[in-house]
């Protein structure tokens, strides 16, 4: 049985064991590995533009009056999923 654990890595026989009963140790626990992340979808401008056909001005002048929110991101504002819903259901 050749594993990391094989001869070729010049651990002793005590040692290649003691490196299986730690192994545990290690191991990142099933529960751990099934959880994702709750990331929110964001959108460019140019991409919001287009899901609400609009021009890019009047984007920029309705994310400066506050009609819909964004985040920075160094420079770069991008626009959650959920405010494109908002926005759309309150033009309804």
């Amino acid at each position: 049985m050749h594993n990391f654990l094989s001869v070729k890595s010049g651990l002793t026989p005590s040692r290649r064991l003691a490196a299986t009963d730690n192994a545990h140790r290690w191991a990142t626990p099933k529960n751990e590995r099934r959880t994702k992340l709750n990331v929110a979808k964001l959108y460019t401008i140019n991409q919001c533009c287009e899901l609400l056909s609009i021009g890019r001005t009047k984007m920029y002048d309705m994310m400066n009056a506050n009609e819909i929110r964004y985040v920075t991101i160094g420079t770069a504002r991008r626009v959650p999923h959920s405010e494109l819903m908002r926005f759309q259901e309150s033009r309804l």
